[in-house]
Parts: C-alpha cells; structure tokens; sequence
C-alpha cells in the first residue's frame, strides 16, 4: 500500500511536469496542471500527517511528531480506563446477566448428553493426569501427617463426652439397648449359631467319649443360650430391671469422668497420640492409597468407566433438575446479580492496569509496528484519497480564480 500512495504522487508529478511542458500548445491543460499540482500537495500533506502519528518524517525531530511512540503511556492509561468503564461497568455487566439468564443457559448446556459426555471425558482426563503427577512417597506423607494432626488435635473426652450426653438425654440409651437385646436374642435363636456354639463348648469338654462329649456339650450350651435368653427378655420386658439402672449409673459416671477428671482426659489423650503414631495407621493409609489409585487407574482404563458414567449421569441429572425448577434458577440469576458488583468492582481496575502495563512494555518500535500492520491499509489509502481530494479542490480553485481575475 505505501508503494501504491507512492506510486499515486509520482503519477501526479509526470502529469504536472507534462501539462507545463505542452500547456502553449494545448492551453486546457492548464486544469490538469493544477489538479495535479493540488494532487502532490495533497499528497504530501497527508503522507506528513499520516507519518507523524508514528515517527519523525525523514528523521528530521520536528514538533508533535512520533505522536503515538512520545505519548505511549498516556495511551495506554487512557485505553486501560476506557476498556475498563465502557465494557466493565457494573450497570453494563449486570443488563448483559439479566438478558442473557446464565442459569438457564447453564441448565441447557448441562442437559445436553454430548456435554455431559465432555465433562465425564474432562473429569477422566483429569483423574489420569493427577495420578501421573503424585509422587506415592509425597502422598504418603501427606496422608499419614493429615490422619496423625488430625487425630492428635481431636478433643476425643469432650466429644465422646457430648456424644453420651446426647445419648442418655430422654432415655435414647435405653432404646439402643432394647434394640441391642432384640439383635442379640434373634442371633442366640439361629439354628446356625446354636450348632456352632454347641460343638464349641463339646469340644472342650474334659470327657474321654466323643458321644458324651457331643451330649454335655449340646446339653450345656442349650441350658446356657436359654439361662441367656431368659435373662435378655427379662431385662427388655421390665423397665426398672437392675442392669437398666446399673447402665445409667455407669453412663453418667463416665459423662461425668470424661469432662471432669483430667487423670482420665489425660490417658484418653495418650491413646491418642500412641494412635497417631502407631506404624500400623501409616501401613494402613499406605495400602489404602494404593488400593485406590489402583481402583481408579483400572476404572480410567476401562471402556466402561465408572468414574466418567458417573460424572455424565451427575451432569446430566443436574442439568434436568435445573431445567425443571424454575425458582432455583431464579434464585441463580439473582445471586450473580447480587454479588457481581463487588466482584466487578474489584478485579476492573486491575483489568485496566493490566492492558496499561501491557501496553507499557511494549518497545517504541513494537507499538508502531502493530499499529500499522493493523491500521496501515487505511492510513495508505488517506494518502492516496488526499491526492484526490486535493487534485479536485486545487481545480476549483484555479477556475474560481480565474473566474474573478
């Protein structure tokens, strides 16, 4: 383009230089002689103005020129506040949320399969390259030291105590131990048990016959599960029966000791800690890590991955839920509405300070050069419309001269 503008103002100094040299001979020349004449003029008035945005015409340091590379900062100021008030005001942000209802494009988009389909996918892809940049040691570490502070920290007294106290308020105990005593006679009362528990106690039992000892123990075991049985339903059938009192008794006595009695909080405490740092939590945590990264390496693997069904069906599931409630929605849009100001607010500023500081580190030469590779089509064709223009009005003005002389 800037060989096409040169080429214009060439064209119209052989045009001048011809019209002079034949305007005797033929006298209407005198008109393209001064379109041509108002054509340079014209050109180099706008080749100068076009080239003083960027820098100083033929080197010469003249005034107000290199405008844009002499004012860069201030460019870069103006058009970090400019993106940042006219695209990012709040009042524009917030219409644009009203208008585009995010949640319903949201629930449309999670509703859509081949979406969810992307998200299991997504989530697969994520799960793969997690486990490929763990380090089993780092992991390790950081399970057995979380489980062990964890363990340390916890206040075990006071929770256990809390845990008591929610038990025996209004005899909620008393409703486990009946459903403990239906579970423990239903289990007393399955053949199975009864024929696992009578060849036990035969089995030790200090006669020489096999037969004898088969009868004894049977004999003995069935007087024991019916002594037991008899006792379970005496203690479900009678409200004030003695063991019900003597596990309240106990009960508070160890409420009690657990939130008073430091001796007792004491040992609680270094069970604790002999927990925490037992080598057999570390071995465990270490096998349990490895069962599951094992788990879902074979899951990933697998061309019916659990993982990726699971996550499709959640997206799926959600986005139909979403579509189906229209309050929630609601109560989604309103929410942005709400919160978006102040979080506009915040990050705006520091999105003009980064165009400006962006635009700042950029050299003198860069900022021109992207401008005109940007713009410079159009700045040649100012050159080339000005040689135009110009040719037109230095014809008028000719004929209006003439005209009044």
């Amino acid at each position: 383009m800037k060989l096409m503008a040169v080429a214009c103002l060439a064209f119209f100094a052989m045009v001048y230089l011809v019209s002079i040299l034949l305007q005797e001979r033929y006298p209407w020349l005198e008109y393209m002689a001064a379109f041509s004449e108002a054509a340079m003029v014209g050109a180099l008035a706008d080749w100068y103005a076009v080239v003083v945005l960027f820098r100083h015409p033929l080197g010469i340091k003249l005034p107000h020129t290199a405008i844009i590379p002499k004012n860069k900062d201030r460019i870069a100021d103006n058009l970090g506040d400019f993106v940042q008030g006219e695209f990012f005001s709040t009042d524009r942000i917030i219409s644009v949320i009203r208008k585009i209802d995010p949640a319903s494009r949201l629930a449309e988009w999670l509703s859509n399969k081949e979406n969810a389909e992307k998200s299991g996918a997504l989530a697969a892809r994520f799960f793969s390259y997690a486990l490929t940049a763990l380090d089993d040691r780092n992991v390790q570490a950081y399970l057995k030291n979380a489980v062990s502070d964890q363990i340390k920290q916890l206040d075990l007294a006071s929770l256990l105590g809390k845990i008591l106290d929610i038990l025996t308020r209004n005899g909620k105990h008393q409703e486990l131990l009946d459903q403990s005593i239906d579970y423990l006679a239903r289990y007393l009362q399955d053949p199975d048990v009864r024929e696992k528990f009578n060849s036990m106690v035969a089995k030790d039992m200090p006669l020489y016959f096999s037969s004898l000892k088969g009868w004894a123990g049977t004999a003995l075991s069935e007087r024991f599960i019916t002594a037991a049985a008899k006792i379970l339903a005496e203690i479900n059938e009678t409200p004030g029966h003695p063991a019900r009192i003597e596990l309240d008794i106990k009960l508070k006595r160890l409420t009690e000791k657990l939130k008073t009695d430091p001796a007792f909080r004491y040992q609680l405490g270094q069970f604790q800690d002999q927990i925490a740092n037992h080598p057999e939590l570390s071995a465990y945590l270490d096998g349990l890590w490895q069962d599951f990264r094992a788990w879902i390496q074979r899951d990933l693997g697998s061309k019916d991955s659990q993982i990726q069904a699971a996550v499709c069906g959640q997206t799926l599931r959600f986005g139909e839920s979403l579509k189906r409630d229209d309050n929630i929605r609601a109560w989604m849009n309103e929410q942005l509405i709400q919160y978006a100001p102040a979080f506009i607010d915040t990050y705006r500023p520091k999105l003009g300070r980064f165009i400006s500081d962006k635009m700042k580190e950029w050299k003198d030469e860069e900022i021109v050069e992207k401008l005109e590779l940007n713009i410079g089509r159009d700045l040649q064709f100012i050159r080339i419309n000005g040689a135009v223009v110009g040719g037109i009005v230095g014809v008028i003005i000719h004929v209006v001269t003439g005209w009044l002389v």
